[in-house]
Protein backbone atom coordinates (compact mmCIF):
# COMPACT_ATOMS: atom_id res chain seq x y z
CA UNK A 1 0.00 0.00 0.00
CA UNK A 2 1.29 3.45 -0.89
CA UNK A 3 2.12 6.06 1.73
CA UNK A 4 -0.48 8.77 2.39
CA UNK A 5 0.84 12.10 3.69
CA UNK A 6 -1.17 14.82 5.42
CA UNK A 7 -0.05 18.02 3.69
CA UNK A 8 -2.84 20.53 4.40
CA UNK A 9 -5.28 21.40 7.13
CA UNK A 10 -7.72 23.77 5.42
CA UNK A 11 -9.70 25.93 7.84
CA UNK A 12 -12.72 27.82 6.54
CA UNK A 13 -12.95 31.35 7.97
CA UNK A 14 -15.56 34.13 7.99
CA UNK A 15 -13.00 36.97 8.05
CA UNK A 16 -9.67 36.28 6.31
CA UNK A 17 -7.90 39.37 7.63
CA UNK A 18 -8.95 38.67 11.22
CA UNK A 19 -8.02 34.97 10.92
CA UNK A 20 -4.58 35.76 9.43
CA UNK A 21 -3.86 38.25 12.23
CA UNK A 22 -4.89 35.70 14.88
CA UNK A 23 -2.78 32.85 13.51
CA UNK A 24 0.23 35.11 12.76
CA UNK A 25 0.17 37.68 15.59
CA UNK A 26 -1.40 35.72 18.45
CA UNK A 27 -0.35 32.11 17.78
CA UNK A 28 2.97 33.14 16.18
CA UNK A 29 2.70 30.99 13.03
CA UNK A 30 4.95 31.97 10.12
CA UNK A 31 2.86 33.33 7.24
CA UNK A 32 3.89 31.83 3.87
CA UNK A 33 1.28 33.45 1.64
CA UNK A 34 -1.72 35.73 2.09
CA UNK A 35 -4.62 36.62 -0.21
CA UNK A 36 -8.35 37.24 0.22
CA UNK A 37 -9.10 33.75 -1.16
CA UNK A 38 -6.31 31.65 0.34
CA UNK A 39 -3.62 32.12 3.00
CA UNK A 40 -0.99 29.67 4.24
CA UNK A 41 1.10 29.21 7.36
CA UNK A 42 4.24 27.10 7.74
CA UNK A 43 3.70 24.54 10.50
CA UNK A 44 6.32 21.92 9.64
CA UNK A 45 5.42 19.06 7.31
CA UNK A 46 1.77 20.15 7.14
CA UNK A 47 0.56 23.57 5.97
CA UNK A 48 -2.31 25.37 7.66
CA UNK A 49 -4.38 26.98 4.91
CA UNK A 50 -7.22 29.45 5.45
CA UNK A 51 -10.05 29.66 2.91
CA UNK A 52 -13.20 31.82 2.96
CA UNK A 53 -16.24 30.10 4.42
CA UNK A 54 -19.29 29.33 2.27
CA UNK A 55 -22.71 27.73 2.63
CA UNK A 56 -21.10 24.35 1.90
CA UNK A 57 -18.16 24.98 4.23
CA UNK A 58 -19.14 27.21 7.18
CA UNK A 59 -16.61 29.11 9.29
CA UNK A 60 -14.75 26.81 11.64
CA UNK A 61 -14.96 23.70 9.45
CA UNK A 62 -11.63 22.04 8.68
CA UNK A 63 -10.80 19.90 5.65
CA UNK A 64 -7.71 17.73 5.40
CA UNK A 65 -5.63 17.56 2.22
CA UNK A 66 -3.50 14.47 1.59
CA UNK A 67 -0.90 13.55 -1.02
CA UNK A 68 -0.19 10.11 -2.46
CA UNK A 69 2.08 8.75 -5.17
CA UNK A 70 -0.85 7.70 -7.40
CA UNK A 71 -4.41 9.00 -6.99
CA UNK A 72 -5.93 6.28 -9.21
CA UNK A 73 -4.34 3.52 -7.09
CA UNK A 74 -5.45 5.26 -3.89
CA UNK A 75 -8.99 5.51 -5.29
CA UNK A 76 -9.06 1.83 -6.27
CA UNK A 77 -7.56 0.63 -2.95
CA UNK A 78 -9.76 2.83 -0.76
CA UNK A 79 -12.93 2.07 -2.75
CA UNK A 80 -12.24 -1.65 -2.22
CA UNK A 81 -12.14 -0.92 1.53
CA UNK A 82 -15.53 0.81 1.38
CA UNK A 83 -14.36 4.45 1.35
CA UNK A 84 -16.93 6.68 -0.39
CA UNK A 85 -15.62 9.26 -2.86
CA UNK A 86 -17.59 12.47 -3.39
CA UNK A 87 -15.34 13.17 -6.39
CA UNK A 88 -13.49 10.33 -8.11
CA UNK A 89 -10.04 11.02 -9.59
CA UNK A 90 -10.43 13.74 -12.15
CA UNK A 91 -7.91 15.59 -14.28
CA UNK A 92 -8.03 19.30 -13.45
CA UNK A 93 -7.52 22.32 -15.68
CA UNK A 94 -3.99 22.75 -14.28
CA UNK A 95 -3.07 19.19 -15.30
CA UNK A 96 -3.12 17.42 -11.94
CA UNK A 97 -5.43 14.59 -10.91
CA UNK A 98 -7.43 15.10 -7.73
CA UNK A 99 -10.11 13.23 -5.79
CA UNK A 100 -12.25 13.89 -2.74
CA UNK A 101 -13.42 11.26 -0.25
CA UNK A 102 -15.59 11.15 2.85
CA UNK A 103 -13.94 10.01 6.09
CA UNK A 104 -15.47 7.94 8.91
CA UNK A 105 -17.00 11.06 10.49
CA UNK A 106 -18.54 12.37 7.26
CA UNK A 107 -15.87 15.01 6.62
CA UNK A 108 -14.68 15.61 3.06
CA UNK A 109 -10.95 15.16 2.49
CA UNK A 110 -9.03 15.93 -0.66
CA UNK A 111 -6.20 13.89 -2.14
CA UNK A 112 -3.73 14.71 -4.90
CA UNK A 113 -0.35 13.63 -6.18
CA UNK A 114 2.74 15.00 -4.57
CA UNK A 115 4.34 16.89 -7.43
CA UNK A 116 8.01 17.29 -8.27
CA UNK A 117 10.62 17.58 -5.57
CA UNK A 118 13.06 20.42 -6.22
CA UNK A 119 16.16 20.99 -4.09
CA UNK A 120 14.54 19.26 -1.18
CA UNK A 121 11.37 21.36 -1.41
CA UNK A 122 8.07 19.71 -2.26
CA UNK A 123 5.14 20.94 -4.25
CA UNK A 124 1.66 19.86 -3.24
CA UNK A 125 -1.73 20.05 -4.83
CA UNK A 126 -5.01 20.23 -3.03
CA UNK A 127 -8.52 21.00 -4.10
CA UNK A 128 -11.72 22.40 -2.75
CA UNK A 129 -14.49 21.86 -5.28
CA UNK A 130 -13.43 22.48 -8.86
CA UNK A 131 -11.17 25.39 -9.72
CA UNK A 132 -8.18 26.42 -11.73
CA UNK A 133 -4.62 27.52 -11.22
CA UNK A 134 -2.53 30.26 -12.79
CA UNK A 135 1.23 30.42 -12.21
CA UNK A 136 2.74 33.71 -11.11
CA UNK A 137 6.13 33.81 -12.89
CA UNK A 138 7.50 36.48 -10.53
CA UNK A 139 6.92 34.11 -7.57
CA UNK A 140 7.45 30.60 -8.97
CA UNK A 141 7.14 28.97 -5.55
CA UNK A 142 3.56 30.20 -5.24
CA UNK A 143 0.59 30.01 -7.52
CA UNK A 144 -1.89 32.75 -8.17
CA UNK A 145 -5.34 31.55 -7.35
CA UNK A 146 -7.79 31.57 -10.22
CA UNK A 147 -11.28 31.79 -8.76
CA UNK A 148 -14.24 30.23 -10.52
CA UNK A 149 -17.25 30.84 -8.34
CA UNK A 150 -16.96 29.50 -4.78
CA UNK A 151 -14.51 26.79 -5.75
CA UNK A 152 -10.76 27.08 -5.69
CA UNK A 153 -7.70 24.99 -6.45
CA UNK A 154 -4.20 25.78 -5.34
CA UNK A 155 -0.61 24.61 -5.48
CA UNK A 156 2.19 25.63 -3.18
CA UNK A 157 5.62 24.65 -1.93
Amino acid sequence: MQETQLRYAIKFVADMEKAVKFHRDVLGLRLKFESPGWSEFATGETTLALHPASDKNPAGRVELGFTVADVETFYRDMSAKGVVFSMPPKKQDFGGVLAQFVDSEGAHCSVGVEAAKKSGNRSFVTLIGRGGIRWNPSRPYLASLARRGPNIAMMST
